[in-house]
């Protein structure tokens, strides 16, 4: 199914209806009723979001497209390991790749730089305790990119978008492939630092940014949209929070931005224990091209059913990302 057909299906009164249906049985089962008329927050292509008022509170109801249909099952595998830090979801349906969610309250947009110290220094815990949680999190339909594999990914990438038709808003000129596979080694030596270092693979949300984050001050933060979620490096999940926080999206942080710096600072001192701060430091900007190419794949996977959406310049280009995960901060 493309995307075209995904987005006439969600617009459609059968759908509705039927989601409707989900929905009011999900929350009576939960001991909830409706209590006034649903609203549609957002129907992009790559999911659609319901706002639910019920006598419990609101709730919130997501279905994804396909690219990201194992979002619902990763979200309620990582509540059952982690509770504190992922809502259990009210109810899931993991074939049609829709969950219903109680709401979370306010989430982190316009806090403070220090606040946000605090933020990923919890993310960076969460991470090395589900650095033993392989199996279940890709039992739940987690990806994997490894930094070893990123040489072969861009390769792969870039000579795939150069084969399609020139008119095309995804087409990788000659020149521009050329450009792109010409640093191949400096890929390999950025990724090979990360795959070399102490640092285990683990869970990295890819997504926590300020409107995914929730918690008061003081409290354990907790993550939504786990839907480009990979199982990778854990320092390239920096690269949200921090270029976001310090308005350098989507190819930031400058690290020598002492914002960027006092937020990442966070991070790191709860890795000391692996690694001495000042090699810590060093895999921030290899993370960080790591991250580029993470956000690229998940960009690939929606964009990959997208039909002709896909050729639409308004949408993400992914050459971009590869040019700027060769080094280059802007495209």
């Amino acid at each position: 199914m493309t995307v075209e057909d995904t987005l006439r299906r969600w617009g459609s009164p059968e759908w509705r209806r039927e989601a409707s249906t989900w929905i009011q049985g999900a929350a009576a089962s939960d001991g909830r009723t409706l209590t006034g008329q649903m609203r549609t927050l957002h129907m992009r292509f790559w999911s659609v979001v319901i706002e639910v008022p019920t006598d419990r509170g609101r709730l919130w109801f997501k279905e994804c497209a396909p690219g990201q249909g194992f979002e619902p099952a990763l979200l309620s595998t990582l509540a059952e390991l982690e509770p504190d830090h992922f809502v259990r979801p009210v109810a899931v349906d993991a074939r049609s790749g829709r969950v219903l969610l109680p709401d979370l309250g306010a989430n982190l947009r316009g806090r403070g730089d220090e606040e946000w110290g605090l933020v990923v220094a919890a993310l960076a815990r969460l991470q090395q305790r589900l650095s033993t949680q392989h199996d279940p999190l890709a039992s739940a339909g987690l990806p994997a990119m490894p930094a070893g594999d990123a040489v072969e990914y861009v390769d792969v990438l870039a000579q795939r978008l150069a084969n399609l038709p020139s008119s095309h808003a995804q087409h990788l000129t000659v020149e521009a492939a050329t450009r792109v596979l010409s640093r191949l080694d400096d890929v390999a030596e950025w990724s090979e630092r990360l795959a070399a270092s102490p640092i285990a693979s683990t869970f990295q949300h890819n997504d926590a940014s300020p409107a995914n984050t929730f918690g008061r001050p003081g409290t354990e933060p907790r993550w939504i949209d786990v839907g480009d979620a990979f199982w990778s490096h854990p320092f390239a999940v920096l690269q949200v929070p921090i270029a976001m926080t310090t308005g350098t999206w989507p190819w930031g942080p400058d690290w020598s931005d002492p914002r960027a710096q006092v937020i990442a600072e966070g991070y790191l001192q709860q890795w000391r224990d692996h690694a001495d701060l000042a090699s810590l430091r060093d895999l921030l900007e290899p993370a960080r091209r790591m991250a580029i190419l993470h956000r690229c794949e998940s960009w690939r996977r929606l964009l990959d059913d997208a039909g002709e959406l896909a050729d639409d310049p308004s949408h993400p280009i992914l050459r971009d990302h590869l040019v700027a995960a060769t080094g280059e901060r802007r495209p």
